[in-house]
């Protein structure tokens, strides 16, 4: 009858908004969440989360040595990876052209500096489709948002710690409230190119 029509019509209805928020939060690309998702519903997200800027190192030599088609297949296999290490409950956006921003909703803080290794060790062991030859590596920094911190205040003290892991390159800063800065550098792996 025509409760179930109007049930229909809704449940279609529901099914259209979601295909297009789909598309208006999600990286063409990659297929993860894009920058506007973080600006109009991320950002708001209230801790206690870990909060993680990921840049891949050297990615410009990448672009220009290869072309943007390797570019394009590597940011797919470091999105591909991330989320490989990640859970469902996971946040991983694509926060610029090659800057990863992933939120670990209540991850404990002695856990986020493993998980963060585990991500750079992942995508340095990635193998690039089509450019087996290509050695990805992530310059990453990470922090805990607590409770009363703004998402933004987060994201810039992990901004400020991927900037201080990409002066070593294919390394993980991490700072958690109440302990010192710590950083892991990763031993690269003997290879023709990086990227």
């Amino acid at each position: 009858g025509l409760v179930g029509s109007e049930m229909c019509i809704r449940d279609r209805r529901a099914a259209r908004e979601q295909a297009f928020e789909e598309k208006l939060y999600r990286d063409p690309l990659t297929g993860i969440y894009n920058r506007r998702y973080y600006e109009e519903v991320a950002r708001k997200t209230i801790g206690p989360a870990g909060v993680a800027l990921m840049d891949v190192d050297d990615f410009k030599i990448c672009n220009d040595t290869y072309g943007h088609y390797a570019g394009d297949m590597a940011l797919k296999t470091v999105a591909n990876t991330i989320q490989s290490c990640i859970r469902k409950s996971d946040l991983l956006i694509r926060y610029g052209g090659d800057e990863f921003l992933l939120v670990l909703p209540g991850i404990p803080g002695d856990f986020l500096q493993t998980k963060l290794e585990q991500i750079c060790t992942a995508a340095q062991m990635a193998s690039v489709p089509g450019y087996s030859h290509f050695r990805i590596s992530l310059s990453i920094g990470g922090t805990i948002q607590s409770l009363a911190d703004p998402m933004e205040n987060a994201v810039r003290r992990a901004d400020r710690l991927m900037y201080q892991a990409k002066c070593r390159k294919n390394a993980v800063m991490v700072e958690v409230p109440g302990h010192n800065p710590v950083s892991y550098t990763h031993l690269t792996l003997p290879t023709n190119s990086r990227v």
